[in-house]
Formats: C-alpha cells, sequence, structure tokens
C-alpha cells in the first residue's frame, strides 16, 4: 500500500521531538518510522534511550521494562532483516501488549509483525500456526485470511 511521505513526515517529526523515552507506545511508533525510513542512526540512538528509560522509575520505566523495550527491539530487528531475531523479542509480549496502552488496531501491528518475520524467515509451522489462531479469534478478516494463505500456500 502506498503511503506516500507518511512516513518521512512521521520519522521527521520523531527525530526532532524531545520526548524519547518518555512513553513506549509512542517509542514503538518512532522505531517503525525509523524502519520504513531506513534512518538506522535514528533507529539506534531512540534504541539507546529506551534501553536507558528501562532502568527508570515510574509508571513508562514498567511499561517499558514490560514489553515496549521488547517491542522496540524487534521492529528493530525486523528493520534489519533479522527475523528469527523479531520473532525472539515480540513472540514473549505479543499478549501483553496491551500493558503499554493503545488501541487493539494500534497494538495489532506486533501480531502482524510477528507473522511477517516468521513468513520472512522461513518457518512456516511458527507462521501457521500464529494465522491460524488469528483467523480463530478474528474470522470476518480478510488480512487475517491472507496472511493464513501465505503461511499455508494454499
Amino acid at each position: 500500500m502506498d503511503v506516500g511521505n507518511r512516513w518521512a513526515e512521521v520519522a521527521d517529526h520523531y527525530e526532532k521531538d524531545d520526548e524519547d523515552g518518555f512513553y513506549a507506545f509512542n517509542d514503538m511508533h518512532a522505531m517503525m518510522a525509523f524502519v520504513a525510513t531506513d534512518r538506522s542512526t535514528a533507529a539506534a540512538a531512540r534504541l539507546a534511550v529506551i534501553e536507558a528509560a528501562a532502568e527508570g522509575k515510574g509508571t513508562n520505566a514498567m511499561m517499558t521494562r514490560l514489553v515496549g523495550l521488547s517491542i522496540a527491539r524487534g521492529v528493530d530487528a525486523f528493520g534489519r532483516e533479522r527475523y528469527d531475531e523479531t520473532v525472539g523479542y515480540l513472540m514473549p509480549v505479543r499478549y501483553r501488549a496491551y500493558e503499554f496502552g493503545g488501541s487493539h488496531a494500534q497494538r495489532d501491528i506486533v501480531h502482524r509483525t510477528l507473522i511477517e518475520a516468521a513468513l520472512r524467515d522461513g518457518d512456516q509451522a511458527l507462521a501457521t500456526a500464529l494465522c491460524n489462531e488469528r483467523t480463530s479469534l478474528k474470522p470476518h478478516c480478510p488480512f487475517s485470511w491472507q496472511l493464513h494463505k501465505r503461511a499455508t500456500g494454499g
């Protein structure tokens, strides 16, 4: 899907903001924008801030430790085409993404990225299992069935 210049606009915003490490959910979005626009230096810098935020105190530090850091690392690994690492980071937190807020649709990116990483890594068994799970939970979602078809080769 062509999104025009939106990723670049979002990445530009996140490169200028001074809120890195302030809210784990926003950090995930920054990482996605940096990965989508091949800004590896910005992604590495944000990841370092996220790692430091996880060491802090307060609600965001807790959210970052519980899910945010793993998701940010997973997004970063995906951008570097290290799909097995992506799976390793996202599998343990896929059911806990709600712990850092956002809507169901916004958090669904974690599940979609996980499935895509399994597909790209050639782990058909995992991709099929994840897609079976997804289609049983969302039987009317065309996107889920497209993923299922890719995973099963059917």
